[in-house]
């Protein structure tokens, strides 16, 4: 028998993958109602799975990476917002 912990895991993936995914359809889509449509669908997976994860993360069912500091934030910023060679 599942554990709560291990349903809530289970939902996490679930809900991290299905958000994947719908991500990937709307970068594919050319149509810009469905772009439109897929990227709600996104905003709406992604602040579900966050709801799981504070769920999760209370109930010390999950254990989230400690939080980056401003120096580290400041370093991923740039690394992400330099042009990358062809």
């Amino acid at each position: 028998m599942l554990s709560d912990k291990d349903i809530a895991s289970d939902a996490l993936d679930m809900m991290k993958h299905s958000t994947a995914g719908t991500l990937k359809a709307c970068l594919e889509s050319s149509n810009p109602k469905l772009r439109q449509t897929l990227m709600q669908l996104v905003t709406e997976g992604e602040k579900s799975q966050f709801q799981m994860f504070e769920l999760a993360a209370e109930r010390q069912w999950y254990l989230p990476a400690s939080q980056a500091g401003q120096e580290e934030i400041q370093r991923i910023k740039e690394f992400y917002a330099t042009p990358t060679p062809v």
